[in-house]
């Protein structure tokens, strides 16, 4: 048995109408454990607590990752199993605003006299970081924002422009929840990130790392993976 971390994160992870974990993150890493021959357990804990169960070994799979050194010393890589992006999410009017830098931001912001949405615990470029410490006139076209859900609801109701989320994540909300039919994907892309799973070194002897790897190295040849990620996109 292999425990893998799942949270409610449509469409990620998320319950189906009886009750069982899906949702792409699941999808694929069940595809890989039993293919490597074990049986997936799913392990609701948040993010910061689930990074902590990975170090101790009490977890031993996570998706939906991004590959850093300092995690490198408690996890073992799978992948990249998928490329992930962070795009701008606006109302469908504003689908097609001249954005194409971050310079513009700037220009958008000054002449709506409005804001966009800055979710404090987003992962954002070097470049966009480096901005918003030292440029006080693009850091004040962004107004902080509390959680991800409020992003949503402040834009629909007209009092931000648009903000950053993962495109996938967006998208299924768009998609699934009638209350933000009228948004959409904006073109401009902040980052795009190569997307890991993540093996507890702790948790996870050799023999069974090599056959994770194994099972996904096979599932990638045959485009089982591809055909995954493609049901979610």
């Amino acid at each position: 048995m292999i425990k893998i971390r799942v949270s409610e994160f449509p469409p990620n992870y998320y319950k189906d109408a009886n009750g069982d974990w899906t949702g792409l993150g699941v999808e694929l890493a069940s595809a890989i454990v039993k293919k490597a021959g074990y049986e997936p357990a799913f392990i609701n804990e948040p993010w910061a607590r689930a990074l902590e169960s990975m170090k101790e070994g009490s977890l031993q799979y996570m998706t939906n990752l991004k590959k850093a050194d300092e995690r490198s010393v408690f996890i073992n890589w799978i992948g990249p199993v998928r490329n992930g992006e962070v795009r701008l999410i606006v109302k469908k009017s504003n689908e097609h605003l001249p954005i194409k830098s971050l310079n513009d931001f700037i220009t958008i912001s000054n002449n709506k006299k409005s804001k966009f949405g800055y979710l404090g615990n987003m992962e954002y470029t070097e470049e966009f970081k480096k901005r918003f410490a030292s440029d006080h006139e693009f850091k004040d076209s962004f107004e902080p924002i509390q959680s991800a859900e409020l992003n949503f609801k402040k834009v629909m109701a007209g009092r931000i422009i648009g903000f950053f989320e993962t495109t996938i994540s967006a998208e299924y909300r768009i998609k699934n929840d009638p209350d933000y039919k009228e948004l959409a994907t904006h073109p401009f892309v902040l980052r795009r990130t190569p997307v890991y799973h993540g093996v507890s070194k702790k948790g996870v002897d050799k023999e069974t790392l090599g056959k994770l790897q194994e099972a996904f190295d096979t599932l990638q040849k045959d485009g089982s993976i591809e055909k995954i990620v493609q049901k979610y996109q």
